[in-house]
């Protein structure tokens, strides 16, 4: 997990989320899993702290990165 996104493309991503909210108020988004991809989430995990308890699966941070592998 070496890549990582410029704060400027994960505001992009969230205007345009942001953006579909707004144009539409009555629209109900269900999902937003097909605007994430694989760069959002590493970033994401980049700026999650790793000094905290471990997730509700019981895996710790070290073996979460330990276990991603990029394809």
């Amino acid at each position: 997990m070496t890549q990582t996104l410029s704060c400027e493309t994960i505001r992009t991503k969230q205007e345009t989320i942001a953006n579909l909210a707004r144009q539409a108020p009555e629209r109900v988004l269900t999902t937003l899993a097909h605007h994430i991809d694989l760069m959002w989430l590493e970033e994401a995990y980049q700026r999650t702290r790793k000094d905290g308890a471990v997730g509700v699966d019981g895996v710790t941070a070290e073996a979460y990165e330990a276990g991603c592998t990029r394809t």
